[in-house]
């Protein structure tokens, strides 16, 4: 079995190293998925995946290693579409759903209310409001991709509406996860208020990173939208350059509330971002969509007062967390010392139970 395994990670190694690979954006997503679902060797990709996850043991990995696989598949179906290849991109969404599937089963398993627990939980909600942006960019790229014939649109748009069905459906699998892990964790008397300490503090670190990754993406399709309105006219590209700003704007203020720990408006700002900076260059044709988009924009004056306010909230929500933590240190401290006392006392009895035994023995 080990042999089979080490000479399939061979294989794919030598196929991987004599890729020939252009200096694009396509370029780094063939780099990040490897073999591609218009490959001839995908299939042996898709076994190389079934033989890691075997060799992945616990449950918490095995779950990790799927959400990985399912952000690749996204990236494998994003980067189809943007060859124009639809019988592959469907590939990929199949093998995408399939992972979500077996996700599914694996997040309705009973939990324990241990810190693994509450860790994967972080993880799986992190990863799966990655994939929702991911799946905002596709569906703004279909948007604007003109080569594409009627029948082809109305497949991707359908490829799309079902990878948003399959995040729906596992988001309302996660909620309920997390009802069954605070249950549980309040029945090892946990209070309320820890336990969102717990959930929040993890879930934080996972979305903060992962919104940090989406800002630079979009910063890269700026700079694309940039180029495209460079080559041309410049009467013609003039106004557009104006919603492009605006997308810079929007993405400049998301970073600001990604500093202060407003993760929502940060995500819906980057998504507001990056499908102006896409629809740029589906010239006017987007335009009353894209105006929707620009009605949100914020100014310089709003701007500082919403992050003042965010500020103090962030503020008030960290001191109490600090005081939650002081209470969770106390409540534990006493604890000890109640066992301690009981222990004193069961000591003293025991004493008070030897001195009768000593006396009754000295009378006799």
């Amino acid at each position: 079995m080990k042999k089979i395994f080490f000479a399939m990670v061979f294989l794919i190694f030598i196929m991987k190293a004599s890729a020939q690979v252009e200096v694009s954006e396509n370029a780094a997503l063939e780099n990040d998925v490897g073999i591609t679902p218009d490959s001839n060797f995908y299939g042996l990709e898709n076994a190389m995946k079934r033989i890691r996850l075997a060799f992945t043991f616990g449950d918490e990995a095995k779950a990790r290693k799927e959400l990985e696989f399912a952000q690749e598949r996204l990236k494998e179906v994003k980067l189809m579409i943007e060859k124009n290849k639809i019988e592959a991109a469907g590939k990929a969404e199949a093998k995408h759903k399939e992972i979500i599937a077996r996700l599914k089963a694996k997040v309705e398993m009973d939990v324990e209310g241990n810190d693994e627990e509450v860790e994967l939980q972080s993880e799986i909600v992190s990863s799966i409001e990655e994939q929702e942006i991911e799946i905002e960019d596709i569906k703004a790229r279909i948007q604007v991709k003109g080569e594409l014939s009627d029948n082809q649109r109305q497949l991707l748009n359908q490829l799309v509406e079902s990878l948003k069905a399959d995040n729906k459906e596992i988001r309302l699998r996660i909620d309920a996860r997390e009802d069954k892990l605070k249950a549980r964790l309040q029945a090892k008397g946990i209070n309320e208020e820890e336990i969102k300490a717990r959930l929040e503090e993890k879930k934080e670190i996972g979305l903060d990173r992962a919104l940090r990754e989406r800002i630079e993406n979009v910063k890269r399709q700026i700079e694309k939208s940039e180029e495209y309105l460079n080559k041309k006219d410049a009467t013609e590209a003039e106004k557009l350059k104006a919603d492009l700003q605006i997308a810079r704007e929007k993405l400049g203020l998301a970073e600001d509330e990604l500093k202060i720990g407003n993760y929502e408006e940060a995500k819906k700002l980057i998504l507001e971002s990056l499908k102006l900076a896409v629809l740029i260059r589906g010239d006017d044709k987007f335009k009353e969509e894209r105006d929707k988009l620009k009605e949100r924009k914020v100014s310089e004056e709003l701007r500082k007062e919403k992050l003042e306010n965010a500020r103090e909230i962030v503020k008030e929500r960290s001191e109490r967390i600090k005081e939650v933590r002081e209470e969770i240190k106390e409540s534990r401290g006493k604890k000890i010392e109640s066992y301690d006392e009981d222990d004193d006392k069961d000591e003293i009895e025991d004493d008070d139970e030897d001195d009768l035994e000593e006396r009754k023995e000295n009378k006799i």
